[in-house]
This record gives C-alpha cells, sequence and structure tokens, in this order.
C-alpha cells in the first residue's frame, strides 16, 4: 500500500503541473489578430475572407457593430456570404484562445460596392 499512495501522489502532482501549465497559456507570445484590412466587397458577388491570428485563436465573433447584410462570421473566422447592400460599415471582432482564456480584439471597416 505505500508503494501505491506515492505512485498516486506522484499522478496527482504530475497532473497538477499539467492543468497549471495549460492554464498559462502561452508564454512567449500574446495573442493577436493579424489581418490589417478586410477587401472590399461587391453586392450580389460572394465574399468569402479568412481572417488570422497570432498565438493561438480558436473562437471568433462581433464584439460591437454589425456586419454589412449578407455577410455572417463563421466562429473559425472566415468572413462569409453574399452582400445586399452599398455601403461602409464598422464593427470590432474579437478572437478567443479556448486553451488558456486569452483574447484578442481589432476594429475593421468593410465596404461593400455597388455591382459594375
Amino acid at each position: 500500500m505505500k508503494g501505491s499512495k506515492s505512485v498516486a501522489t506522484a499522478v496527482g502532482a504530475a497532473l497538477t503541473l499539467v492543468i497549471l501549465a495549460g492554464a498559462l497559456g502561452c508564454s512567449d507570445c500574446d495573442l493577436e489578430i493579424e489581418n490589417s484590412s478586410l477587401p472590399d466587397g461587391i453586392v450580389g458577388i460572394a465574399y468569402s475572407f479568412p481572417l488570422t491570428s497570432h498565438c493561438g485563436g480558436d473562437f471568433w465573433y462581433v464584439v460591437q457593430g454589425n456586419l454589412p447584410p449578407g455577410i455572417g462570421l463563421i466562429d473559425d473566422g472566415i468572413l462569409r456570404g453574399v452582400p445586399t447592400d452599398v455601403g461602409t460599415t464598422s464593427f470590432t471582432l474579437g478572437v478567443i484562445d479556448t486553451d488558456n482564456g486569452d483574447q484578442a480584439f481589432k476594429g475593421f471597416t468593410l465596404t461593400i460596392d455597388p455591382a459594375s
């Protein structure tokens, strides 16, 4: 029984270390949204643009504002849809690293041009 208690203690300590290491996140970088701007869209033409993040990022969402009508944000970071209205829309997007809870935010402007 002595041996099994030592093994259980050692295993418990190892699991605690693994859990704590995962909770600390990426120690050598900060989560950030890499895209600096978005390409314009055209009314009635399919729009698809992948967003990218540095140092993690699993779940994307709209923090503030609204996307242009007809455009949606897929939670894996793709803006997709068929724009229905001409105009310029401003909004803030966020990304979460679900492994450690880190978040990053960035404001964008998306212009939808008329069809030629």
